[in-house]
Order: structure tokens, then C-alpha cells, then sequence
């Protein structure tokens, strides 16, 4: 059995176009460490030390989907000629049960800034080598086994379960909204084209959501408030893990308002239905996180609008504000 696997597709920030002046060169070697455990290596072939940004790219070292507030140490600084490593296990992230040879490569970009700083001023592209491994799916079961075991958790959000009866409807009312797609020109203005097929995808998307919110304790996803893999602490509002259709909320999600006052400021709601376009559960192909807030959307080509989960958030926001 050959399978291609894009390893760095999980989890991705948005691309964003590049100020800066010439954009570096880097080349990103995979390499077996043992059955289903990958290193990856960075290396900075530009004449200066760049900062990538980590967190949601191949170097990041969780196995999640997860949305985030960037902190200060979110940049790694890589001087020329220097090298970021990393290693992961495949099987955390991709059911690797049936014994077989795959493939292995990843094609992607990662955002950078000048050496120490937090300021970013483009992307920059890597395309690694291709490497082909025999794998034995005894092993990889177990370790999904493990992670489906630790992220489910019953009763966490006990605390809060007016608010969250609360996001839930607001999301539902957002998706319905939304999934009528009540103006063409608001459509195109987020999603970059009008094309019926998209328009369709779009619109069943929006009704998967519309069903799983109103379906409260009936759903196919399960929403916990206890941090089991301590990934708040990093700053992340919420995260989710796919497969497992798990979304887990931070203690920062609480604190956002049920209703946001202006067309695209954050509520409970849009956190809610912008996790859920991450899970295959509700509906394929899941969203990834290729671009955040209105502006970094409006940089987004067709082929990534309607893949992108914040563009879906905020589309339901305009729709339902009139804005």
C-alpha cells in the first residue's frame, strides 16, 4: 500500500504577502527516527538570521488543530546556515493501523521576521525531501488509541453550561444565516469567487454547523473545558483535535462576550463555529487555519477562502450584522 502523506498540512498559519526584499532560502530534510517517529530539520540557507513562527507549522510539537494568541516566544531565531529540528510521530496524527509502505513529504510555508523580533514580513516556502517507510500498524494503533482515550473527558464544562447553551445557539443562529448566503457580493467579498460548486460547499458546510449546534449533548463533536494537554497555557482561546471530534475551550474563551459589538470582533459563537469547520466529523474537507481576522482573509486566493475556518467565522458575523 502507497499512501502520500502531507505532514505539515494539520496545521498551517496564513500566508500572508512578503515585504520584505528578497525572501529566504531554507530546505527542510525528513528523516526515520524509528517505526512511525519523523525528525524534520530547518536549515536557514539566507546571508541573515531569520525568526519563523512555529506554533501550527511542522515544528510545532502538538498533534492539534488549535486557534491562538501569538506570544513573544512563538518566534524561533535560526542564524545562517543554521538548523531547527523536530521530531513527531505520524501515528498522532494519521490513522496508520493497516501495515504497509508509505510516503512521507511535506509542502508548505511558514511566516517569518527579522532576526528577535515578533514583527512578520512575509512567508517563505520549503518543499522536503520525499521518504518512503514500512510501518507497523500494531504500534501506531496503539498510540491513537492512547490520545483518544486522554482527550476525552465528560462533565468539564459543568460551570459553565449556560454560557456554553448560550455560544451554542449563537452559533446556530450564525451558521443559518450564513448558509442561506442572502448576497453574492458578500459571498465573493470573503470567499474570492461565486462559483456555484463552492457556493454549494459552502452552504452545506454552514447547514453541518447549523445542525451540530442546535443538536446540544446530541452532536457528533464533544466540547471539553479541562486543558489536557496544557496547550492554554499557551495563550490558545480553544483547539481541536481531529479525529476524535474533540473541541477543548480555554479558560480565555469564558471571558469573551456572547455578542461582539463590532461586524468582526470575536464572541463565544464565532469561536464555537470556527472550531467546528475544523472536524471531519461534522463536515469534509475540514477547514485549516490559513489566515485570521479580516485582514489576513482578504489576502486569501479562491482555493484557499473556502478551506479557511476564520473566513467562514467571519463571513457568519457580516451576514448576520448586515455589515
Amino acid at each position: 500500500m502507497l499512501l502520500s502523506i502531507l505532514v505539515a498540512g494539520l496545521a498551517t498559519f496564513t500566508r500572508l504577502a512578503s515585504s520584505a526584499p528578497h525572501e529566504p532560502e531554507v530546505s527542510v530534510q525528513l528523516s526515520r527516527v524509528d517505526n512511525t517517529r519523523i525528525k524534520a530539520v530547518l536549515t536557514n540557507h539566507a546571508g541573515l538570521s531569520i525568526s519563523v513562527l512555529t506554533p501550527k507549522s511542522l515544528f510545532d510539537p502538538s498533534p492539534v488543530q488549535k486557534v491562538n494568541v501569538l506570544k513573544d516566544d512563538a518566534f524561533t531565531t535560526i542564524a545562517p546556515n543554521a538548523s531547527l529540528e523536530t521530531t513527531f510521530d505520524l501515528a498522532e496524527t494519521f490513522d496508520l493501523s493497516a501495515n504497509g509502505q508509505y510516503t512521507i513529504y511535506s509542502d508548505d510555508f511558514m511566516l517569518y521576521g527579522a532576526a528577535n523580533t515578533t514583527e512578520i514580513v512575509g512567508s517563505v516556502l520549503y518543499k522536503s525531501n520525499e521518504l518512503t517507510i514500512h510501518v507497523n500498524g500494531a504500534k501506531p494503533a496503539l498510540i491513537a488509541h492512547a490520545i483518544v482515550k486522554r482527550s476525552t473527558i465528560d462533565g468539564t464544562c459543568r460551570a459553565y453550561d449556560w454560557q456554553l447553551k448560550a455560544a451554542f445557539a449563537r452559533c446556530r443562529d450564525l451558521a443559518a444565516g450564513a448558509a442561506r448566503i442572502p448576497s453574492i457580493t458578500k459571498f465573493a467579498e470573503y470567499f474570492k469567487t461565486t462559483e456555484p460548486r463552492i457556493q454549494r460547499i459552502v452552504a452545506a458546510r454552514f447547514r453541518a454547523i447549523q445542525r451540530e449546534c442546535g443538536a446540544v449533548n446530541r452532536g457528533r463533536a464533544r466540547f471539553n473545558c479541562k486543558d489536557s494537554s496544557g496547550l492554554c497555557r499557551k495563550g490558545y482561546l480553544a483547539y481541536a483535535v481531529t479525529p476524535g471530534g474533540q473541541v477543548f475551550l480555554c479558560p480565555s474563551f469564558h471571558g469573551l462576550p456572547m455578542n461582539g459589538r463590532s461586524c468582526h470582533s470575536q464572541d463565544k459563537g464565532h469561536v464555537v463555529l470556527h472550531e467546528l469547520t475544523h472536524l471531519g466529523e461534522v463536515y469534509e474537507p475540514r477547514c485549516r487555519d490559513y489566515a485570521y481576522s479580516y485582514e489576513g482573509i482578504k489576502r486569501l486566493g479562491a482555493d484557499k477562502a473556502y478551506l479557511n475556518a476564520d473566513t467562514y467565522g467571519l463571513y457568519a458575523l457580516a451576514v448576520l450584522k448586515g455589515c
